[in-house]
């Protein structure tokens, strides 16, 4: 589901309920690890952090695509295995313009529907 929808959800739902009643929202943000052992410790601490259901949860993107795979990969497990909501980081700087395209091609292919677009930082010196 888009974050925007659920979040306009709540919203109305809120009009209702008195201020010192209201709920609160909150979602987890997680970066790639570089190691295979990093990658299962993450996805075991996922799991246990999607027990207590964010809203979402945000999984950033490596300068440079250098976390392209992992990022896309975690994406997709937490959206069709877990059945959270997951706003992926996509950092453009440094990406060329068909790398874009294959990493918003692969998202939508693994059902990932929240994207925050990031120019981000130019590499040291530049």
């Amino acid at each position: 589901m888009k974050i925007i929808d659920k979040i306009n959800n709540l919203l109305s739902d809120d009009k209702e309920v008195p201020m010192n009643e209201k709920q609160t929202w909150y979602s987890y943000e997680y970066f790639p690890p570089k190691t295979a052992s990093g990658e299962e410790n993450l996805v075991d601490r996922i799991i246990r952090m999607a027990q207590t259901n964010p809203l979402w949860v945000d999984v950033t993107w490596g300068a440079g695509g250098s976390t392209f795979d992992t990022t896309i990969d975690l994406c997709a497990y937490i959206t069709n295995c877990l059945g959270v909501d997951v706003l992926m980081h996509l950092t453009c700087t440094g990406l060329t313009r068909e790398r874009v395209i294959e990493s918003l091609d692969r998202a939508k292919e693994s059902g990932i529907r929240n994207i925050l677009a990031l120019r981000g930082d130019p590499p040291f010196g530049v």
